[in-house]
């Protein structure tokens, strides 16, 4: 079914799934403050392109949209999100939309995603992450830097990623990209208690603390 919403006075069409829908889309609003704060940036970039990593059912997509019309790149390896992602974009008649039925990592390839259902949001290809995993099929990956070599991105400016737990291996795969783009990031990191999370969410920070030294140490030469 269909939810008619608004946002900043605009109306837009939100995807909704019996039973399955979470409470922001059925309360008929949706916020995201800190992503919101980041496309705000976003308006002061020249040309900027905005990366969607774990679009899911478009919920940041929308966003976007609402906060102005900006190319936004989708990676969403899930057939059934991408699907409805489809379904969304032709509703909301949405231009500069471009979707890539993939995900994202640190090396091309193939990796299996575990999910509860089909458009299930907390999906994850990191084994373990989560424990109500009912579905578990193969999805192709590729990397951000492979994307921008080949053209499917050109400007990233802001890269959100909400990918439950991934969010490491798609830094590791885009480490041109940070350093040579310097952009915006919107990363989502749950709270864990499993030490092997944990060290993947430090490991994460370590290379987010590396590339700004690394831009710092190359703008101090020039």
């Amino acid at each position: 079914f269909w939810i008619r919403i608004l946002i900043n006075g605009r109306p837009f069409w939100l995807a909704g799934e019996h039973g399955k829908t979470d409470s922001l889309i059925t309360c008929k609003s949706l916020t995201n403050r800190p992503l919101e704060s980041a496309l705000f940036l976003l308006q002061k970039e020249k040309n900027p392109e905005f990366v969607d990593v774990g679009a899911n059912l478009g919920q940041s997509l929308i966003l976007g949209k609402a906060e102005g019309n900006f190319p936004v790149i989708c990676y969403e390896p899930s057939l059934a999100c991408s699907k409805k992602l489809e379904e969304i974009i032709q509703k909301n008649q949405f231009r500069n939309v471009h979707l890539r039925k993939t995900a994202l990592g640190n090396q091309p390839g193939h990796l299996k995603l575990f999910s509860e259902n089909e458009t299930d949001p907390n999906a994850s290809v990191v084994p373990g992450f989560r424990n109500n995993t009912a579905q578990c099929t193969s999805v192709p990956v590729t990397t951000l830097d492979n994307e921008l070599a080949e053209k499917n991105i050109k400007n990233p400016k802001l890269i959100k990623i909400d990918v439950e737990g991934g969010e490491l291996d798609v830094l590791k795969g885009g480490l041109v990209v940070l350093q040579k783009h310097r952009p915006i990031l919107c990363i989502e990191t749950l709270f864990t208690v499993n030490p092997s999370h944990k060290n993947r969410q430090m490991e994460m920070a370590e290379i987010l603390q590396r590339s700004e030294e690394h831009t710092s140490e190359l703008q101090s030469r020039v």
